[in-house]
């Protein structure tokens, strides 16, 4: 038996998700050269404590300056959708000053919604490689965060980023708009999403491309249209029979699901005999002889009822 349910809505948790909500364009600048006037261009996004100068373009500012689309000062590129994006450095080895994470960026916004503990998120963006990148990195990591927290980068392999998103480097092509996703459970009430690379520059893994005229040794990633919804999967398979005879096939009856399930098992007479929940569920029939059972099974989005029968 196969139920079938489609994500009719999906809510964004990411307020200005593309980028597209900015106040003047007088001063369209998301960067560290113009830090004060962060707060009066783009909307919701912010550089965090620490965070570096990650930029905003769009197509509105002046033709001949560095923030202009498509000739930005990173490279040749336009929008995936709309008018505006944003540009960081998840790498920045700065041999020049012999300094690591010298200029390595990231970008912070407020989500819509607190999220909900033992929660799926799913989380996608599209990232395009600059054409001024020196290297290549494969890695773009999701921080999620209770508080409004200053940057800490880690000095092992290990992030504290629940979302570690991992290309392969042929993939990976630059000036072409791709899709990174992942996906995490919430712990519960975490508030802000926090985009970038959280591992030290020196234990990131690069392939070089070539050398420019900037002192940095770097790589940028152009991004737009990310996303934050709760993961929901189309088709949710409800077996109507199983076999716990012991002898290896069909022996318990089994349910994975993307979202938290609560599941009820009653006999004939309406009396509860079972009750279980996760986003993975088992019944093995216990001591209870063949015959129809009857399940309940609750998650967030829906309700499922039905009959099982268990043949020994």
């Amino acid at each position: 038996m196969l139920f079938c349910c489609e994500a009719k809505t999906q809510t964004n948790l990411i307020p200005n998700s593309s980028f597209e909500g900015y106040k003047n364009c007088s001063f369209v600048a998301f960067g560290a050269q113009y830090q004060a006037a962060i707060f009066d261009s783009l909307y919701n996004w912010y550089i965090p404590f620490g965070g570096g100068s990650t930029d905003y373009f769009n197509t509105c500012s002046p033709s001949n300056w560095s923030f202009a689309v498509p000739s930005t000062v990173a490279g040749f590129q336009y929008p995936k959708t709309g008018n505006g994006f944003i540009g960081f450095c998840p790498y920045a080895n700065d041999a020049f000053n012999n300094t690591l994470a010298y200029v390595k960026e990231y970008a912070r916004v407020k989500l819509n919604s607190k999220l909900q503990a033992n929660t799926k998120y799913c989380l996608q963006f599209y990232a395009s490689l600059a054409d001024s990148s020196n290297y290549k990195t494969n890695v773009i990591q999701g921080l999620f965060t209770q508080n409004d927290t200053s940057i800490y980068i880690e000095n092992t392999a290990n992030s504290l980023a629940q979302i570690i998103i991992k290309k392969s480097y042929s993939d990976i092509q630059i000036g072409q708009w791709q899709l990174w996703e992942g996906d995490f459970i919430a712990q519960g009430n975490e508030e802000y999403f926090t985009l970038g690379d959280f591992r030290n520059d020196s234990i990131i893994d690069t392939v070089f491309i070539a050398s420019y005229h900037y002192p940095d040794y770097y790589n940028y990633y152009f991004i737009d249209d990310i996303t934050l919804y709760k993961c929901v999967d189309y088709e949710i398979n409800i077996p109507n029979v199983f076999t716990p005879n012991k002898d290896g096939v069909n022996d318990e009856w089994f349910i994975e699901y993307d979202e938290l399930m609560e599941l009820f098992i009653y006999n004939r007479w309406g009396s509860l005999i079972a009750k279980q929940n996760g986003y993975k569920i088992s019944w093995n029939g216990d001591d209870y002889n063949s015959g129809v059972y009857y399940y309940l099974i609750k998650t967030e989005t829906k309700t499922y009822k039905g009959h099982i029968q268990l043949i020994r």
